[in-house]
């Protein structure tokens, strides 16, 4: 009877470990797609529009504080 129990374990850490595999799977592919994501976002032209924008809000600022 013991090894009934034994044989069924094993099948059992097969299962556990094909889902394991396909789980690494599926977050290695959610990893890529955001890395893709990520580098179309940093994108040098917007991120110089952006620092421009708040260098003018910071300009924008001050003046709005030494005319107060």
């Amino acid at each position: 009877m013991p090894n009934f129990f034994l044989e069924a374990s094993l099948g059992h850490i097969d299962e556990v470990q094909a889902q394991l595999a396909q789980n690494e799977l599926d977050l290695r592919r959610e990893i890529d797609s955001l890395q893709e994501e990520l580098k179309r976002d940093q994108d040098p032209g917007r991120m110089q529009l952006i620092q421009e924008m708040i260098s003018v809000s910071f300009e924008v600022r001050q003046d709005w504080y030494v005319r107060n």
